[in-house]
């Protein structure tokens, strides 16, 4: 029963947080306004997985936030985290159940795509606003224990996912527009949360290589990739030395490992997004098969 609470609580926190990233980084794309804007969101639908099979805005936008066949959309991530927190209340604080399950009941009021086409960013900032909550509950009144490990380390591996795969659309999209306007991605990146600290150093404009010492690089960031695997190194190194596990030692070691790649990389910038991209998932993969048996109990 614990290790499945144990495994149901670390999907709660990639699916909480997997809310909240599809959220910010459709409102982010919202507020561009540049004409080739669009072709930012088909890369983003390419690197999170297989889109539909016509990448039209009619198709993409249902596909990421309503679409209920698509277990990543926000509706899905909605009740696929809701279900699992019904399932582990008994150990769960009863505030982060009944914050969620209002996020729940407000999509479930109206028709999305009618309320989405009336506001976008209005709906998409509520969203926001319904896992922030959800996030300082959890923050404030879960115990310190493996639970909050698990919720944790799902958190954090989801986090630096999905931020390295935005910045890789934001790239390809990028390169595939060739003349990019200066400030064309500075609207973007105010809305991902926090990045309002570096208006000044951004004010003659945003490149590429300002997006990825922003959301890659950068250790003080809280919703960079490099501060997602440094917290995660931390959890995973506490975690091994409590359970004395040598699969929890191993799956630290990888996650230094990636960390000491990223920091001495000089080649090309698409190349080490795909390589974190790449490790990144593989990690993932790791630590959800970890969660998954008794080595934890």
């Amino acid at each position: 029963m614990l290790q499945r609470t144990m495994e149901a609580v670390y999907w709660i926190g990639r699916y909480v947080e997997r809310v909240e990233n599809h959220a910010r980084c459709m409102e982010a794309w919202c507020t561009m306004h540049t004409p080739t804007s669009d072709r930012l969101l088909v890369h983003l639908v390419h690197q999170l997985g297989d889109g539909p099979d016509r990448q039209t805005m009619d198709t993409l936008i249902p596909y990421l936030i309503w679409d209920k066949n698509h277990d990543n959309s926000i509706v899905c991530c909605v009740e696929h985290a809701r279900l699992n927190i019904k399932q582990s209340r008994s150990r769960l604080p009863d505030e982060l159940y009944e914050q969620w399950n209002r996020l729940y009941l407000w999509l479930g009021e109206g028709d999305c795509a009618q309320r989405f086409s009336e506001s976008p960013v209005l709906f998409l900032r509520m969203i926001v606003r319904y896992v922030s909550a959800t996030v300082g509950i959890a923050h404030q009144s879960m115990w310190r224990d493996d639970l909050w490990t698990a919720w944790r380390c799902g958190q954090l591996i989801e986090r630096a996912d999905h931020f390295t795969r935005f910045v890789s659309a934001i790239c390809y999209w990028a390169f595939e527009q060739r003349a990019l306007e200066p400030h064309a991605l500075y609207p973007a990146l105010t809305l991902l949360g926090g990045v309002d600290a570096y208006r000044h150093p951004m004010h003659d404009g945003v490149r590429i290589a300002d997006c990825i010492a922003l959301l890659v690089t950068n250790s003080k960031y809280p919703r960079s990739v490099v501060f997602a695997l440094n917290a995660l190194e931390d959890e995973m190194l506490l975690w091994a030395n409590k359970k004395h596990e040598p699969s929890l030692h191993q799956l630290h070691a990888r996650i230094v490992k990636l960390r000491m790649e990223l920091a001495l990389w000089s080649g090309d910038e698409r190349a080490m997004l795909h390589h974190l991209v790449s490790s990144i998932d593989d990690i993932g993969r790791a630590l959800t098969d970890v969660m998954m048996t008794e080595v934890l109990l």
